[in-house]
């Protein structure tokens, strides 16, 4: 940041759409007067040449300071004025203009009006080359050292350095190592190019050295020739973004290269020797550098920043920083004719900025008009002061203690969101694993239409589903938003196993006016008909799920309206899903129930879910919502075949771990086989391979069937996952219907059985599936007096086996049905049985909670010499072991109690026969998890059929009377 701006003296606006992207000064009219003109060329190809005049300090610009606008056919590169004919430095400059296949010289005549008629520039050719390589940039001197004349040197994109002799091509040489063009320049003193390369180095190539490293073919098309080494290299270890050269007048006396890198300044001598380096603090965006005329052996450094400032440096020294009023582009110096003054105004910037602004400025300042107001010299009152201290702190005091309350917002929201799922299904033009037993797969848009009427920036959408639903497009950024955008995605199923969700979650973040962070959620559902289509009933089926309901039972052409349906079709009907299993479902014609049977377990959890959720719609009585529809379930849960699928998921899993283990080491050994074939190629003395070749070749073949293997088992690892979540969403739901768990209930244990399934992370679905549980029976579901005694600790470790996993499971379905509560499962030390009669004489008093600040400093407890200090973290130490023994005792106490009055009920015992009737653990033994274990009840006995036969559920016509007909 800096106080001085520099002052426009002429300015020229951009006309038209064609922005000017090269800069050219030189003196191209009269060399008898040494003004400049200004030469601007855009890739559009119109070059435009300007005779920068001021007539007053009110007119910046006038229009006959165009002298010159005329349209090439070809983009402008770059722009330089020399002496490029036989004329030499007698006669006038020429303009050398490179276009990407073709580099034109042009020479500048004007011929004076008659009359009243104004001065005509004119733009002759004189001559051209055409260029075989797409051209980067150009540079002009005295190569070779010849005197009164340039020549030209054109560096293509590809590394190939063309000397032209005026209107004759002298050679063409490609550079070594050259990967990306960059920035060179010509030492003239010692007649050597210096440029920089791709690995951040520069690099000397003498020009003799080049002119004399001929294979005989002199013409641009060269594809061979002989590589020339560099004279010296210098590395710079960061990109280099521009090099100027300040020539040396003394024969004695190095060139110094001016390197602009991106946080360094650094000047170079043309023998290689470094002259000094600057460390700059901020980004630079250009340079310009030229020979200080004060003192000999400096030079004046003009530095552009990414901040659109101009720093001025006398070889490393800061001298002066001025602002600029826009991003430059290109930067030279030039003389101008000042009528104001009726002389030359030397040393004028002509800056170029990105949008094509055009202006010749000077380092100036003007006089402030501003006076400063003097200071405030009354005295301070400190007696105030503290009062409006004391009373800012207890503000700050009580935010702290209460929090915030939230205050009704009654801003509209900075961005608003609408979303919806169209109720038309296309066509899925989408890849889909469907279509290999599918012949056509339905597809959904979701439509998302964000609105604000204050700009946000970075703007992010994403789009959440469970698998096997896919989305066409499930993260899309927006850089700004300041009206109104519409995102369209598809969604469809990829994958060929039961959906377990058709919850879509969309997350939006963004940033808005103040740059804030701010997030918006949304959820919407995808319609059934994607996942299902309608199909013929069937009467059998191994797997049966029957809803008792207290509403009369509605015809299932109600209930799914969405499906064309036959008019037969009122009781029974069919649905499979697309790849898959059917489902049939029934509803009774006496009875309020409705029966869900198919071949497949888990697809039967989306059809009963939907059911639960339109038939809760169907008899919704209040506005809010509310319903007094219930739902009930008499039967047994299938944890049989829940169990099933977790084997198999477990076999599944450590399957890709040993296929994993497999192609890691045939990686290994294909990098050892690489190596010793490499070794073998890098070896002067030719050996044989010794087979190494087939080896590898052989290795390589079961590295590829390895990743195959590994792809295939991850695909089965997906399928399982999807087939185990909709079990665990049935057990749940099936769970709450049967046991009346409370919707808060069910939550925490979906926390702990979660249905979630993510192979990302390291640990799988069995691992914290089990600590969860495990947590759980040792705090909510415990037996009483033994909450969170479990000294094992809970681990995340891979599992061997999931017996404990199916114990633990069978365990909390039983406490649950026995009456157990899943609630207070964080269990915290205030709400712990043992937490007061420990912490009455702990070291925190009651005036702990108590505002300290507003305590004088003697009323705080004062250090003693006799007592010494416990840290205040040593403090929770003792406390917490104090309350753990406090548990442990309480819990060794209570056992003892049950082992007395077992002792007295019978009288006469052995001590032999107390040893072998009790299993409990002594007084004085440790308190672990294993015994509570031991006291779980065992699993349910394998049955075949987890959900009895339909005769069990409704009984025959000969057994009941009011028997359900379906």
């Amino acid at each position: 940041m800096t106080l001085f701006k520099v002052r426009e003296w002429w300015e020229a606006k951009r006309t038209g759409e064609s922005i000017p992207s090269t800069l050219g000064v030189g003196n191209l009219i009269d060399q008898q007067i040494e003004t400049s003109q200004v030469i601007v060329g855009c890739v559009s190809g119109l070059i435009q040449i300007f005779q920068p005049t001021s007539q007053n300090s009110q007119d910046y610009r006038r229009e006959e300071d165009l002298i010159l606008e005329q349209q090439l056919p070809a983009p402008i590169l770059q722009v330089q004025c020399g002496y490029y004919t036989s004329g030499g430095v007698s006669g006038s400059q020429q303009l050398a203009i490179l276009h990407p296949k073709q580099l034109s010289v042009y020479q500048i005549s004007r011929e004076e009006g008659l009359e009243n008629q104004g001065d005509s520039t004119s733009l002759s050719l004189v001559y051209q080359h055409r260029l075989s390589r797409s051209a980067h940039s150009f540079l002009t001197g005295n190569f070779g050292g010849v005197k009164s004349k340039e020549y030209i040197a054109v560096l293509s994109l590809d590394g190939v350095l063309s000397v032209f002799e005026q209107d004759t091509h002298a050679f063409s040489r490609f550079l070594p190592g050259f990967l990306l063009p960059g920035p060179i320049v010509y030492v003239q003193r010692s007649d050597r190019f210096i440029l920089s390369t791709s690995h951040y180095s520069l690099e000397s190539f003498n020009y003799q050295d080049l002119a004399t490293s001929s294979d005989g073919k002199e013409d641009q098309g060269m594809s061979t020739g002989r590589r020339v080494t560099p004279d010296w290299q210098l590395q710079i270890g960061e990109p280099i973004i521009q090099l100027q050269v300040i020539q040396s007048g003394d024969k004695e006396e190095p060139g110094t290269v001016i390197i602009l890198s991106r946080q360094t300044l650094t000047a170079v001598f043309d023998t290689g020797v470094i002259c000094w380096s600057k460390r700059l603090d901020f980004t630079p965006v250009y340079l310009y550098s030229y020979p200080s005329i004060t003192t000999d052996k400096r030079s004046v450094s003009l530095i552009v920043s990414s901040t659109n400032t101009l720093f001025v440096y006398d070889n490393c020294t800061l001298r002066w920083a001025a602002e600029l009023p826009n991003t430059p582009h290109s930067l030279c110096r030039g003389k101008f004719w000042d009528h104001d003054r009726e002389g030359l105004r030397e040393g004028v910037l002509v800056i170029l900025g990105e949008e094509g602004e055009l202006a010749a400025s000077y380092l100036g300042t003007d006089p402030t008009l501003h006076t400063a107001v003097p200071p405030d010299t009354r005295e301070v009152n400190y007696e105030e002061t503290d009062r409006e201290l004391a009373r800012l702190s207890s503000i700050i005091r009580q935010t702290q203690k209460e929090g915030l309350e939230k205050q009704p917002n009654n801003e509209i929201p900075t961005l608003q969101v609408d979303a919806q799922v169209s109720s038309q299904l296309e066509m899925c033009h989408f890849a889909s694993k469907l279509f290999e037993l599918e012949n056509s797969v339905p597809m959904v848009g979701i439509t998302v239409k964000l609105t604000t009427t204050i700009p946000v920036t970075k703007l992010r959408v994403a789009f959440l589903v469970t698998s096997p639903v896919k989305l066409s497009q499930d993260k899309i950024s927006i850089s700004t938003l300041t009206h109104t955008e519409t995102i369209k995605v598809y969604a469809y199923q990829y994958e060929v196993f039961p959906v377990s969700s058709l919850d879509v979650k969309i997350v939006i973040t963004y940033l808005n006016n103040k740059s804030i962070p701010q997030v918006k959620q949304l959820n919407l559902s995808l319609p059934l008909s994607l996942v299902v289509k309608p199909c013929p009933p069937t009467k059998d089926a191994d797997f049966k799920v029957t809803l008792g309901t207290n509403k009369p039972a509605v015809s299932l052409l109600d209930i799914f309206p969405e499906f064309v349906l036959d008019s037969s079709m009122t009781n029974a009907t069919g649905f499979q899903l697309f790849g898959g299993a059917s489902i049939t479902v029934l509803s009774s014609k006496t009875s309020q129930r409705y029966r869900l049977q198919s071949e497949c377990l888990p697809a039967l959890w989306i059809l009963t879910h939907e059911i639960q959720n339109r038939l809760r719609k169907r008899f919704r009585t209040g506005p809010d919502g509310s319903t007094d529809f219930e739902c009930s379930y008499t039967s047994s849960l299938p944890l049989q075949e829940f169990y099933t699928e977790i084997d198999l998921h477990m076999e599944k899993r450590k399957q890709l771990k040993t296929s994993l283990d497999t192609l890691e080491q045939r990686a290994a050994q294909f990098r050892a086989i690489e190596k010793r074939l490499l070794a073998r190629f890098k070896d002067k003395t030719p050996t044989p391979l010794t087979n190494l070749d087939m080896l590898l070749e052989g290795t390589y073949r079961q590295v590829l069937s390895s990743a195959e293997h590994v792809e295939n088992i991850k695909q089965e690892i997906d399928q399982s996952a999807g087939n185990l979540a909709c079990i665990v969403r049935l057990l749940l739901y099936l769970s709450q219907l049967s046991m009346n768990i409370s919707q808060e209930e069910l939550d925490k244990l979906s926390c702990a059985l979660s249905p979630i399934f993510n192979h990302d992370q390291e640990q799988g679905w069995e691992e914290t599936t089990d600590a969860g549980l495990t947590f759980i029976l040792r705090t909510s579901l415990a037996k009483p007096g033994r909450e969170n005694q479990g000294a094992t600790p809970i681990s995340l470790e891979y599992p061997k086996d999931v017996t404990r996993l199916k114990k633990h499971i069978s365990s909390v379905v039983d406490r649950i049905h026995k009456g157990g509560k899943v609630q207070d499962i964080s269990v915290a030390p205030d709400t712990s049985p043992f937490i007061h009669e420990v912490t009455k004489d702990s070291t925190f008093g009651d005036s702990f909670d108590q505002d300290r600040d507003e305590e004088p400093l003697s009323a705080l407890p004062q250090p003693t010499e006799e007592k010494e200090i416990t840290p205040i973290g040593t403090r929770f130490g003792e406390s917490g072991e104090r309350i753990r023994s406090a548990r442990i005792r309480s819990a060794r106490s209570a056992r003892s109690g049950m082992r007395s009055s077992k002792s007295s009920r019978s009288s006469r015992s052995t001590s032999s026969e107390l040893e072998d009737t009790g299993d409990d653990v002594p007084p004085d033994g440790p308190v672990d998890l294993e015994e509570l274990e031991r006291d779980l009840p065992p699993l349910l006995p394998i049955v075949k059929k987890a959900i009895e036969s339909p005769l069990e559920i409704f009984p025959t016509p000969q057994t009941t009377a009011d028997a359900d007909g379906w």
